[in-house]
């Protein structure tokens, strides 16, 4: 008995809006050695709900305070008021 094969499944088109739903990883660079969120936003030029609060402000290199959070990518925006589109960072966090 030949054994049946599975249905492809469809692909959406990758939409070129992001999802407002959606949190991204981004890194920034902090002045202090425990940023908050609310700095982490300032810094991201995001507001602090766009944030994931659960997620929290994750350190990525203690001897350059680089630092990540997770924002919503589509209330990203560059210093000159722009929409930011990426790259945006995934790290490897581990405990230090």
């Amino acid at each position: 008995m030949t054994p049946r094969k599975k249905p492809k499944a469809s692909v959406a088109p990758a939409s070129a809006k992001p999802d407002p739903s959606t949190f991204v990883p981004m890194t920034f660079t902090a002045k202090s050695d425990h940023p908050t969120l609310a700095q982490a936003a300032k810094a991201l030029g995001v507001k602090i709900e766009d944030c994931d609060a659960n997620f929290g402000v994750v350190v990525i290199d203690p001897g350059k305070r680089l630092f990540s959070v997770m924002s919503r990518s589509c209330n990203t925006t560059n210093p000159d008021g722009t929409p930011f589109t990426g790259p945006w960072s995934d790290p490897r966090i581990h405990s230090y």
